[in-house]
């Protein structure tokens, strides 16, 4: 089941966390951070996040074909490939 459909306590600090901890990895990796809609970034993050799979029962996040866990390190790497391959949708309208 997705991470948005999903109903368990604690769900917010999860969503909380990873956010965080995603958003962090990007700042380090991505020189032009600071020039970045930090918005838009954030709501990429929760997007990423919602629409993966998760287990409630275990708290991880799997791929659902394979059923393979999906680690925090995935989850940075996905999200700065990402915004790398895209910074154009990222970047502040005054440095377009």
């Amino acid at each position: 089941m997705k991470f948005v459909d999903c109903d368990f306590v604690g769900k917010h600090d999860v969503r909380k966390s990873i956010t965080r901890e995603i958003f962090i990895a990007c700042r380090e990796s991505i020189h032009k951070f600071d020039e970045l809609n930090m918005f838009l970034v954030e709501d990429y993050i929760h997007i990423l996040i919602e629409e993966t799979e998760y287990n409630s029962r275990g708290h991880y996040f799997y791929e659902k074909e394979t059923e393979v866990k999906i680690n925090l390190k995935v989850f940075k790497n996905v999200a700065i490939e990402y915004i790398l391959e895209h910074i154009d949708d990222f970047l502040l309208c005054k440095y377009r």
